[in-house]
């Protein structure tokens, strides 16, 4: 069986790094890169490294096809090679710091999208089951720094489109003027 991903998005207020870094039990920089992307589809190459052993960084090759109403996510392990020769013929690059949180049954990732080591949008996301709208319960450290709760499949907060600094940092601030 192709994996589903199936995932809820929410944008959070910028000024909860603080509490998210406190609570993470891995942290990431990511570089990422889109080699193609068309409505409902993307394929994309990415660069983990995870802050407490920078030596060891993971490359991946990614397609996403929207589908019968999923989202199928194949992803693939590449070499570094691969991924600097890609890199070079990328598409709306992002990096982004990403944090996971470990609450109740779900892992919470939280990605702190960074332009020249600012923070210019921060969007929590939460792997669900198939058929499952929605968490359970949405911890308390996410409802306190609640922006928006994104619908499914709202393509308006996919990473391809906060890699965009100016689409970004004006989503961000109509979420913080419907929010005042």
């Amino acid at each position: 069986t192709i994996p589903t991903e199936h995932e809820r998005k929410y944008a959070l207020l910028i000024d909860s790094l603080e509490e998210v870094q406190n609570r993470a039990s891995e942290v990431y920089l990511m570089r990422q890169g889109y080699l193609a992307f068309a409505k409902g589809m993307a394929v994309r190459i990415r660069m983990e490294e995870p802050v407490d052993c920078p030596k060891k960084p993971k490359y991946k090759l990614c397609v996403k096809q929207k589908v019968s109403g999923r989202v199928i996510e194949v992803e693939k392990n590449i070499d570094k090679r691969d991924f600097d020769d890609l890199w070079e013929v990328t598409m709306n690059r992002l990096e982004k710091i990403r944090y996971v949180v470990e609450a109740g049954a779900y892992s919470w990732e939280i990605d702190y999208f960074q332009d020249h080591g600012e923070t210019y949008f921060c969007l929590a996301e939460c792997e669900l089951p198939e058929g499952q709208a929605e968490p359970k319960k949405i911890p308390q450290f996410i409802q306190k720094h609640l922006l928006f709760e994104v619908p499914l499949h709202n393509d308006n907060y996919s990473s391809k489109r906060l890699a965009c600094l100016k689409h970004a940092k004006k989503l961000y601030k109509e979420l913080l003027e419907q929010n005042t």
